[in-house]
């Protein structure tokens, strides 16, 4: 026999069941069903939408079906609509930052965000020549260690000591970390485009996201880069 007690908690799981079952359902209209974007303009919309999704708290809501579709489309091949070119910093996730599923983003990353190896200029060339994505996206983010570490001049071992020369003529001038944080984002933008004849017409942004908030903000937009 139930106590008046074990009534008020079944009563109060039942209430917050239905709560999570409507907010499920206030979600759908950010669901993770798939329309690649056709053009860069469209899919720099895209990356912004889901980013104010995941900033402000709001992330889409995927049902088992659209679980279920994202692994038969991805088991048949990939066809991501934008790259993401980034740091290695263990903060930061394309996919989630962008309320993304898997098999939509194609993600190049490296500290300090840089594409200064062939391995890495080939990986941003795949994306654009064989997977034909129309964005290639450029993000860097706020205190980021490689970054400050050039900006500083700090003494690092080993092979760190390439990412921090492969950084520094990019900031040369920089006024604080976060200038330095944007120039370098600018400054792989241009080696990218003189480094390599197949992207050097590609569309490209620049992005900056901020580790305290969720938020990118985007430094133009791919018509401007």
């Amino acid at each position: 026999m139930k106590t008046p007690l074990n009534r008020l908690t079944t009563a109060v799981t039942c209430l917050a069941t239905l709560t999570v079952l409507h907010s499920c359902s206030d979600s759908s209209a950010h669901s993770h069903d798939f329309e690649r974007p056709a053009t860069a303009q469209a899919a720099y919309e895209r990356l912004v939408d889901g980013n104010k999704r995941f900033s402000t708290k709001t992330p889409s809501v995927a049902t088992m079906a659209e679980f279920e579709e994202m692994f038969v489309r991805n088991d048949a091949g990939q066809t991501p609509y934008a790259t993401v070119l980034t740091c290695a910093d263990s903060r930061l996730s394309p996919a989630m930052l962008f309320d993304e599923a898997l098999g939509q983003l194609f993600v190049v990353r490296e500290a300090g965000n840089i594409a200064v190896s062939s391995t890495s200029l080939g990986s941003l060339e795949y994306a654009h020549v064989v997977l034909k994505t129309p964005l290639l996206v450029i993000m860097g983010h706020k205190n980021c260690g490689a970054v400050d570490a050039a900006f500083q001049s700090s003494e690092v071992p080993g092979n760190i000591t390439a990412v921090l020369d492969a950084i520094k003529p990019g900031i040369s001038g920089a006024s604080d970390l976060d200038d330095a944080i944007t120039k370098n984002i600018h400054a792989v933008i241009k080696s990218i485009r003189a480094n390599s004849p197949t992207l050097s017409e590609a569309q490209m942004v620049g992005a900056v996201y901020d580790l305290g908030t969720g938020k990118v903000t985007f430094l133009g937009d791919p018509s401007s880069n």
